[in-house]
């Protein structure tokens, strides 16, 4: 499989986001990587993977009894249910997806009997079963196939429960797999690239719930679906440990995240679902799966490689609650590295409010060319399951030339039996005394049989009074949130009862009861008084966490107090997860009651939720009241908090170049000035600044003149006059050119003046600026028409070298949609308008060039990162070097020949909608192209390749979305076949070369 998503003209356009995500990376000198014709026989494969002493892999199913194996599960019976995905990648296509049952009658750990159970489905991504039949994820529809009689035949067509799953991005960042969680509630997982817009059939679309991606849950008998997080790039797996907190793995790094109901997660994204967010939850992992040091994709690993754990996509996650195991395994986390074939293991540990997860010992090394796993799950004897699509390539292909091949592999610690059993013939007693086994298998699939006998309205009450006796006789606190869960499954565990148990000594069964009290969103004054006496004098993080994620769950009217409880403690302020949580909880009351909500800043003790405070109120449409209340409130507060306001309010108010200055501002500014904190009194300067203090402009233009103030402070003064964009705003640039200290500022801020003696002036100093900010000069001039043509009259006279013009700034010149200056670029860079044939055909023939015997051995690799450094790094990193508007480029297929000309040749092959870049316009005849990564009302905020620029809205003439590549073609063609070769040698090689100039082409 392969995957055009990390190399140039993607690089400059996209972050890469994939079906089981990532890529592989390059590891030694050669640029072509052995095709390998088939994957190893399955037995082979299982004999030779390298597992822990006392582990064992068997062969549980494999081609042609099974092929594309992208989810499983089991059932009550211990059977698994494969879901076959032959039509990936393509979407719309004829039915022919499968849904398999897999027996295992004799107990041997490998099938004997199998059973398709349906073969009409289009795109099969997820499978779990359940309350008489089969739950399926096929985007874009969510389907229940009724089997309730038993028989392994569906009893009807499929039932539509819900539609409108994305699939209009790419074949695999989208809705996957599903898992029951203790709660009762069936949890699903959901990429990013592919966002839903859900709703049962027939609804119409002003009624339908946009879901941007993360983790969502369902529930089997209320049939009610609902968010439960957002973010992530596309997680593929979820589970839980001992104590109910769950867990999804990311298919691209960072690679693990603890799931809170309520919280936002990286990456973002410009999506409107966590706009207000502002930040999002990091991961829980303290490290990375890969250095960027060898081709994990052929099984190449050096040992830096190998000890990291293989490579940086995930897929497939299990926390270990099995009894066959040796016991160290229990709560730790297991994913499969797709490109490191192999399984990795994170060590989970509590950590503040959550949890961080360090790396443990890889469990599982395939030595299988083909092994690319998916999914983990230990069955009723404790054994893990593990499937493997078995295919080469990128993980995330736009191409499925292996359809015939799969295999579901075992590992077992020594031989375990697996029993013969049918959970659904134990009485209900039977099935509460199960909520005591050790394999949590057994638990989780009785606590569901009772909640289906429940739903049937079956009598539990012998039942419900044994789990009571469980709940209150049990030392071991996993056994009594066993209890606890069932219960609430059944409808046993009452407000009252919940409440009582807020007093309990453990801290889970108290947060849960929490959770569990506001799952109706409406929970009763008593649980809400309690609640409140807990953030106030309660002394477990953890247990503020599920506090802070409740208050979403709570009416808007109900929050004040708790959150207020909550701010109060300094302690949290630099929790992972505190901060956040409890401003995703009360950002919505902005609009409740905006004075109300800057109160909250009062006694908050958290300064993260003090900027946010300032920063949502001033970025409101109307917000005089309540800005005038911050203001007030930052003669109130001491120094830190006046900052952390003042800070929040400048950063609500970009994009304004003025504001209407508020009756209460001078006498707060006079005292602002004299604070002890020199950042008080420079950000209250900024400040005065928007609201149109002549004594602020004339201060600012002082210090941004003034070498002896020390340069940061320059540089703040000045930008901040350039948001303003006073009347001689050129004038004072112009002067500071020279001036090394703020000469990039400068430069980039005559980007907005529209003079025409402002080219001239860059022109003339341009031989004596420092070479780092020379970018920033021929960024200015590429900005408006005028200016690029005098630029390219200095590129084609060489007074500026052509290797000074990126590949990022011949695409912003084409994008000024300008004939004179369009057919210039075309002569400096060739025809950027290739047709498909001719790039099939420069493919080729540079393939055969390179591919000459000793040819690339004879690279240059120094001169090749010197060309990099000119055609790439403005936007992408490689090892330690580059920009950030593209993606990390190390984990790359970088030693794939075919790979890198495609990107290289036609950059613009595939473009996301993520990161199709914007072209914005401004009034005053500026273009702007870069990454939209914030907006709002006021302003849109750009990442170009050199800086980020707050447009204000106001001043956007037009605004269109680019739908190819920032990186233009012909780079190539402009380049010797000696400098091609040279580019290629760094770009596969596997570890970073010192910088020389290469050779230019004229030399050539």
């Amino acid at each position: 499989m392969t995957d055009r998503r990390f190399f140039p003209g993607f690089w400059l356009t996209h972050f890469a986001v994939a079906l089981l995500c990532g890529s592989g990376i390059g590891s030694s000198a050669r640029a072509q990587e052995p095709v390998v014709a088939e994957p190893l026989p399955a037995e082979e494969a299982a004999r030779t993977m390298l597992v822990p002493e006392g582990f064992q892999v068997t062969v549980f199913a494999g081609e042609p009894d099974v092929c594309q194996p992208i989810a499983f599960c089991i059932d009550d019976r211990g059977r698994l249910w494969v879901a076959e995905a032959y039509n990936y990648p393509h979407h719309g296509t004829k039915p022919g997806d499968r849904i398999l049952i897999f027996t295992d009658t004799d107990g041997d750990g490998r099938f004997d009997q199998r059973t398709v159970f349906y073969d009409q489905l289009n795109y099969v991504t997820g499978i779990e079963v359940g309350f008489g039949g089969a739950w399926v994820m096929s985007p874009p529809y969510f389907y229940f196939i009724p089997d309730r009689d038993g028989d392994d035949r569906p009893d009807g067509p499929p039932e539509v429960l819900l539609d409108g799953f994305g699939n209009h991005a790419n074949s695999h960042n989208l809705a996957n797999g599903f898992a029951w969680g203790p709660d009762g509630w069936l949890y699903g997982t959901h990429g990013r690239t592919n966002w839903s817009v859900i709703g049962k059939p027939g609804t119409p679309a002003a009624e339908r719930v946009r879901f941007d991606g993360g983790v969502y849950r369902y529930h089997p008998v209320r049939h009610v679906w609902e968010p439960y997080s957002d973010g992530s790039t596309n997680p593929w797996g979820i589970d839980w440990d001992d104590w109910g907190e769950a867990f999804v793995c990311n298919c691209v790094d960072p690679h693990l995240f603890h799931v809170i109901q309520g919280a936002h997660y990286e990456p973002w994204r410009n999506r409107q679902s966590s706009q207000f967010a502002y930040a999002r939850i990091p991961s829980i992992a303290d490290h990375l799966h890969f250095v960027g040091q060898s081709n994990v994709r052929d099984g190449l690993f050096s040992p830096a490689e190998d000890a990291a754990g293989g490579g940086h996509a995930h897929s497939g996650t299990m926390i270990y609650l099995g009894d066959n195991w040796p016991a160290h395994y229990r709560n730790m986390a297991f994913m499969h590295n797709i490109h490191g074939k192999r399984i990795n293991n994170d060590l989970l540990r509590r950590q503040g409010s959550g949890y961080t997860a360090t790396h443990g010992k890889d469990l599982l090394l395939s030595r299988d060319p083909w092994f690319m796993g998916v999914n983990l799950r230990y069955g009723p004897d404790g054994g893990v399951y593990a499937t493997d699509w078995s295919d080469t390539g990128e993980c995330h292909s736009v191409k499925n030339t292996h359809r015939e091949t799969g295999r579901i592999y075992k590992i077992t610690y020594g031989r375990p039996k697996q029993p013969a059993l049918d959970l659904a013939a134990l009485s209900d007693r039977e099935l509460v005394q199960l909520q005591r086994h050790p394999n949590d298998w057994f638990v989780r699939h009785a606590r569901r049989l009772l909640q289906e006998r429940a739903a049937r309205g079956q009598d539990l009450a012998l039942a419900r009074q044994d789990l009571l006796q469980m709940f209150a006789s049990e030392t071991s606190v996993p056994r009594q949130l066993r209890a606890l869960w069932t219960l609430w499954v059944l409808n046993a565990a009452s407000d009252e009862f919940l409440i009582e148990q807020l007093n309990h000594p453990s801290e889970y069964v108290r947060a849960w009861c929490v959770r569990l009290l506001c799952e109706g969103r409406s929970p009763s004054a008593r649980a809400r008084d309690r609640f409140q006496e807990i953030a106030t004098t309660g002394h477990s993080a953890y247990e503020r966490l599920w506090l802070a994620s409740s208050l979403q769950r709570l009416p808007e009217s109900e929050r004040w107090p708790l959150a207020k409880a909550l701010l109060a403690h300094a302690e949290d302020a630099d929790d992972a997860n505190l901060p956040l949580m409890i401003w995703y909880g009360i950002e919505p009351l902005v609009h409740t009651d905006a004075v109300r909500f800057v109160s909250l800043s009062r006694d908050a003790q958290i300064p993260l939720v003090r900027r946010h405070i300032a920063r949502r109120v001033a970025e409101l449409p109307n917000h005089d009241t309540a800005l005038t209340a911050i203001i007030e409130l930052m003669g109130t507060v001491r120094e830190a908090a006046q900052r952390d306001l003042l800070e929040g309010a400048l950063t609500g108010l970009e994009g304004r170049r003025s504001v209407r200055l508020p009756d209460n501002w001078p006498p707060i500014y006079r005292a602002l000035q004299t604070a002890g904190d020199p950042a008080v009194r420079e950000r209250a300067l900024e400040l005065a600044l928007i609201f149109d203090d002549p004594t602020a402009l004339e201060t600012l233009r002082q210090e941004a003149a003034d070498t002896q103030t020390p340069p940061a402070q320059r540089v703040r003064a000045l930008r901040a006059l350039v948001a303003k964009k006073p009347g001689d705003l050129e004038t004072l640039l112009t002067g500071l050119i020279a001036d090394a200290a703020v000469q990039s500022t400068a430069l980039r801020g005559l980007a907005e003046c529209s003079g025409k003696r402002v080219p001239e002036i860059i022109i003339e100093a341009y031989p004596t600026l420092l070479a780092t900010t020379r970018p920033d000069a021929v960024q200015t001039l590429a900005s408006r028409p005028a200016w690029a043509l005098r630029l390219l009259d200095e590129v084609e006279a060489q007074r500026i070298s052509r290797s000074d013009l990126s590949a990022f700034t011949a695409r912003q010149l084409l994008n000024l949609k300008d004939e004179r200056v369009t057919r210039r670029v075309n002569q400096l860079w060739g025809n950027v308008r290739t047709t498909a044939g001719e790039k099939a055909r420069l493919i080729a023939d540079y393939k055969k060039r390179l591919s000459a015997p000793q040819f690339l051995a004879r690279g240059d690799r120094s001169a090749g990162r010197a060309l990099y450094q000119q055609t790439c790094a403005n936007c992408h990193k490689l090892f330690d070097a580059g920009g950030e508007i593209g993606p990390n480029i190390t984990g790359s297929q970088r030693q794939n020949l075919d790979y890198l000309l495609e990107n290289l040749i036609d950059p613009s092959g595939a473009v996301s909608r993520d990161f199709q870049m914007q072209i914005i316009e401004t009034q005053a005849g500026r273009v702007i192209t870069g990454l939209v990564v914030a907006e709002s009302d006021a302003a849109v905020t750009i990442q170009t390749v050199n800086e980020k620029i707050v447009v204000p809205a106001s001043e956007i003439a037009t605004r269109t979305t680019s739908n190819v590549s920032m990186m233009p073609d012909g780079l190539l063609q402009k380049m010797t076949i000696e400098q091609v070769r040279d580019l290629i040698a760094y770009l596969s090689g596997n570890e970073q070369v010192p910088l020389k100039d290469p050779p230019s082409a004229e030399s050539k």
